[in-house]
């Protein structure tokens, strides 16, 4: 069932962290959170995106907000999987080109 829900789901979901209000980003990302796995599987070709639009995120959070850990939370997530070793590559070039 997941894999016929979340290439449904997944865009509505992703574009709920941008929402202007804090709450809605955070339950977005909390959503995705448990199921990273099945998102780099089912769509590997967006979790670039993804991780882009967590990182723009975090730059403009309150280190404190509740969206602000829910954002880490998946950012991490997703990079701790082996197939997203090239991404946190690229997160860690993205931090240093900002020093």
């Amino acid at each position: 069932m997941l894999t016929e829900l979340l290439p449904i789901a997944y865009p509505p979901i992703v574009n709920g962290l941008n929402d202007p209000v804090d709450d809605v980003g955070a339950v977005a990302a909390s959503a995705l959170t448990p199921v990273v796995e099945t998102i780099v599987k089912l769509l590997g070709d967006q979790v670039d995106v993804t991780v882009q639009r967590l990182w723009d995120l975090l730059l403009d959070q309150d280190e404190l907000t509740a969206a602000c850990n829910s954002f880490m939370g998946l950012l991490a997530a997703l990079l701790s999987l082996p197939q997203t070793d090239h991404l946190l590559r690229y997160v860690l070039s993205m931090n240093e080109s900002l020093s």
